[in-house]
């Protein structure tokens, strides 16, 4: 159980860090 919670944490920290450098990059120029 832990195991899935766990790899379910890093599932979405892996898309909150994507979703954050997207910003980045379309903040980027502006």
């Amino acid at each position: 159980m832990a195991r899935g919670i766990n790899n379910h944490a890093f599932f979405v920290f892996k898309l909150l860090f994507c979703f954050f450098l997207l910003l980045r990059l379309i903040a980027l120029p502006f």
